[in-house]
This record gives structure tokens, C-alpha cells and sequence, in this order.
């Protein structure tokens, strides 16, 4: 099976059309509360998804879904955590962890959680502000989407930046992530009405060159994104259906 990352490589001269298979649709209201998806990350067979009721705030209330990859179905859900907005998320195998990114509300915080019990162990203050993280177990490394900019940064284990590589200015910033070949940014994109029209993967090697710009043409907020073997899954607002969309996306 060919890898995320060769597909891209292969295609990367031309276009790159992307099929969906939406595969999991989340209610977005229950227990009177309204929740919008944000950050995602995978261990491999398992998928982590926050669900934050909104804003900024260090009063937002997160909850953390976990979903069974091979049947798509939840099969464990968190206790309420206060972790600010919950941006994006991403799972540490060495240290059996899920690293939450606070984003605007003290952008140099993270929320340390067990991914078995899905409860908050403990909020950790890390040298990088960001509002998105990807992380790479074969080089051990993450990147972060700087605060306040387009750029990445790659951060080393205990999250000292080595070095800052250029972004894509012009959309609405979501989630990150990265394999050992390359790093997918993943950016929505507005209407002249202010509303999502689609969005975009944009994927970088880890020198910064950009490799590819894939149109992912759904109209809702794509908010998350991880490798899966051949495929990318992706999470998306669904405003005109009030849910939250898992997707499985695949390349041509």
C-alpha cells in the first residue's frame, strides 16, 4: 500500500482530486450544550476528537470522543476538561499521551491527557506559542502553527523550536500534521458571503518547500486533520446539518 505522503509525491505535478467517504456524523447539541468540533489525532486505531462549546475562553468546556477506526463507532467519551479552545491535538506513543493545543487564550499552554481514561493529567507551559500541532514519532519532532502568523515552526521533544519554515497566507488556519516525509496544513477558505466554501491541504517537506495544494471541496469548516495508511481523515462543521463530519478522504 502506497503511503499518504508517495501519493501526493506521485501526483504532485497535477491535480489531485480527492473522493469522500464520510463515515461517522456527530450531533453537535446534547446535554444543552452546543459543541463544534476542533482539534483530531489518531494512535493508530484509535481517533481522538475534542468537542469544545466555543470561543476562546479558559472557561470553554471540552469533551474528547474516542472512535474505534475500524468500525467507526464511539467507544469512550470524556468527563467535561476545561483546555481553553482545544485546536488541534496529537498523540505522543512514547509517553502514551494526547497533547492538546490551548490556541488564543494562553497559546503556550497544552493540555496533557491520558488516552485511556481520557481524563486531564496535568496543563503543561511548553517555550512555542501555537494554535495547531503535528507530530512525527519517527523523528520525534513536532510542528506547530506560530500564533499570530502562517509560519511553522519545528519543535524538538521537549518542544524547543529548531527551526521556523514558511506558510500560506489568505485562509482561516485549522489543524496540522506530519509523517517523516512530509507536513499537511490544512486551511478553509471563505465566500464572498463570509461562509466556508472548501478547503485546503497544503503540504510541505520538512525543508519548507511546498509540495502540493489539494482542494478539498467540501462547504463546511474542516477543523482536523491525520494520515491513515493511504488515506487523510478529515473533520469537518457541518453548519447546514448542525453535525460533525468524520471523512475519510482518498487521492486520485
Amino acid at each position: 500500500m502506497e503511503k499518504v505522503s508517495e501519493i501526493i509525491r506521485r501526483l504532485s505535478g497535477g491535480e489531485i482530486r480527492v473522493g469522500f467517504d464520510h463515515k461517522i456524523r456527530l450531533p453537535r447539541n446534547f446535554d444543552g450544550r452546543h459543541w463544534n468540533m476542533q482539534g483530531g489525532c489518531s494512535d493508530g486505531r484509535y481517533a481522538y476528537y475534542a468537542l469544545n462549546t466555543g470561543g476562546d475562553s479558559t472557561q470553554s468546556v471540552t469533551r474528547i470522543v474516542k472512535i474505534d477506526t475500524e468500525t467507526w463507532q464511539v467507544v469512550q467519551t470524556s468527563g467535561d476538561m476545561y483546555i481553553s479552545h482545544s485546536n488541534d491535538m496529537v498523540f505522543d506513543p512514547y509517553n502514551n499521551r494526547l497533547i492538546v493545543s490551548w490556541c488564543d487564550i494562553e497559546p503556550d499552554k497544552v493540555g496533557i491527557v491520558d488516552p485511556d481514561t481520557l481524563t486531564l493529567k496535568e496543563t503543561l507551559t511548553i517555550p512555542q506559542r501555537h494554535y495547531s500541532m503535528g507530530y512525527c514519532s519517527d523523528k520525534n519532532e513536532y510542528v506547530a502553527g506560530i500564533s499570530r502568523t502562517y509560519d511553522l515552526a519545528v519543535l524538538d521533544a521537549r518542544f524547543n523550536v529548531q527551526r521556523v519554515l514558511p506558510g500560506v497566507e489568505g485562509y482561516t488556519k485549522q489543524g496540522i500534521d506530519c509523517d517523516s516525509e512530509l507536513i499537511y496544513f490544512l486551511h478553509s477558505v471563505r465566500g464572498e458571503s463570509g461562509t466556508y466554501v472548501c478547503n485546503l491541504i497544503f503540504t510541505f517537506d520538512w525543508d519548507g518547500r511546498l509540495i502540493s495544494r489539494i482542494l478539498v471541496p467540501y462547504a463546511a469548516e474542516a477543523e482536523n486533520l491525520f494520515t491513515m495508511g493511504d488515506k487523510i481523515v478529515c473533520a469537518f462543521n457541518d453548519k447546514h446539518t448542525d453535525e460533525a463530519v468524520i471523512s475519510v478522504l482518498s487521492l486520485s
